[in-house]
């Protein structure tokens, strides 16, 4: 299944796939994008913030600038970062509620900037998931095998289904 397709916003942000809300339209480099360019819009450009530089021409803001401008502290930036981690604890929950898994890993290019916000997303997992106090949480990790980890699972796992294997 893909995941990235679960409804986690009813109503929410258009997705190429045809429905509203998915949830790697709120957690992905995109997504980090369009929540960024959101919060300008909404606020206006915060006087000397490096995100806001770069708002002239809404082409140069990316999911990797946006992770650089939180490093160096950008408001905007970190509240950009704070609503991907917020939305990833929501969807992680939500998967764990239906398949109440030992580990989640977590993947994507987004996942190189981790150490930014997945402490966040794990406390907002805690806070909302089914059972929590109750039941063990999760560990939830981080891709070593940076944005083709699918790839490789899909090609190990179907290596593992041929005969003799």
């Amino acid at each position: 299944p893909e995941l990235g397709h679960l409804r986690l916003v009813p109503g929410g942000r258009p997705c190429p796939c045809g429905k509203r809300g998915c949830w790697e339209r709120y957690c992905s480099g995109t997504a980090l994008v369009t929540t960024t360019l959101e919060l300008l819009a909404r606020h206006g450009p915060a006087a000397g913030t490096l995100v806001s530089e770069a708002a002239a021409d809404p082409g140069r803001i990316t999911g990797r600038r946006v992770a650089a401008a939180a490093r160096k502290g950008d408001p905007v930036a970190l509240r950009a970062m704070g609503e991907l981690a917020r939305w990833l604890g929501e969807g992680l929950a939500l998967v764990a509620d239906v398949f109440d898994p030992e580990v989640v890993v977590v993947g994507g290019g987004v996942s190189e900037s981790a150490p930014m916000f997945l402490d966040e997303a794990r406390e907002h997992y805690a806070a909302v998931v089914t059972g929590s106090g109750h039941r063990p949480l999760a560990r939830i990790r981080v891709t070593q095998l940076s944005e083709d980890s699918g790839i490789v699972g899909a090609a190990l796992l179907a290596r593992s289904l041929l005969p003799g294997s």
